[in-house]
C-alpha cells in the first residue's frame, strides 16, 4: 500500500502538525508492505530541529506566488492561504492509494482535495482543530470536511506528547 501524505509544513521544523506527521508517517513506514512518502512545503529560511530520526521521503514544494485559483475559499475563511506549486504533479507521481492531509482548515487541504478527486484515490484528513478559530469550523471548513473519505480528529495533547 501506497500512502502520501500533504502538509505544508517542513518535517524538520518545530510544531504540533509537524510532530504527527513524522510519528504517524515513521509508523506506518514501519509496517510490512507500507510504502510512506511526505510532500510539505518549503521554508528555506525558517529554523529547523535536530531529529534523532531520518524523515521519511519526499519533495519539498515552493509556496505558490501567485494569487491561489477561485475555487479556493477566501483569506478570511482559511488557517493558511498559500498552495504548494506542482502539488499535482507531486502526489501523482508517487502513485498513492490514499492521500493523507495533515493541518489545519487552510488552502493546501483544498488543493489535496482536488487532488485527490482528479486522481480518483480516497482523501483521509487529520485536521488539528483550535476549537478558539473559526476558520477550523466555518461553512468552508465543513465542506472540505465532507468531501473526504475519512476525518481524523485528535485533541492538541495527544499528538505532543
Amino acid at each position: 500500500m501506497r500512502l502520501t501524505f500533504v502538509t505544508a509544513w517542513p518535517l524538520d521544523t518545530a510544531g504540533g502538525i509537524q510532530t504527527l506527521v513524522r510519528r504517524l508517517a515513521g509508523a506506518l513506514a514501519r509496517a510490512p508492505g507500507v510504502e510512506v512518502t511526505v510532500i510539505t512545503g518549503h521554508m528555506p529560511d525558517g529554523p529547523t530541529i535536530e531529529l534523532g530520526e531520518p524523515l521519511p521521503p519526499g519533495p519539498r514544494l515552493s509556496f505558490q506566488a501567485v494569487a491561489p485559483p477561485a475555487w479556493i475559499p477566501p483569506p478570511g475563511e482559511l488557517v493558511g492561504q498559500a498552495c504548494l506549486e506542482g502539488l499535482e504533479r507531486a502526489v501523482a507521481g508517487t502513485h498513492p492509494d490514499a492521500l493523507i492531509s495533515v493541518g489545519h482548515h487552510s488552502a493546501e487541504a483544498h488543493q489535496a482535495a482536488r487532488v485527490a478527486a482528479e486522481l480518483g484515490i480516497p482523501l483521509v484528513l487529520w485536521p488539528l482543530v483550535h476549537a478558539d478559530a473559526p476558520q477550523h469550523v466555518n461553512r468552508a471548513a465543513v465542506a472540505l470536511y465532507r468531501r473526504a473519505t475519512l476525518v481524523v480528529q485528535t485533541d492538541e495533547g495527544s499528538y505532543q506528547k
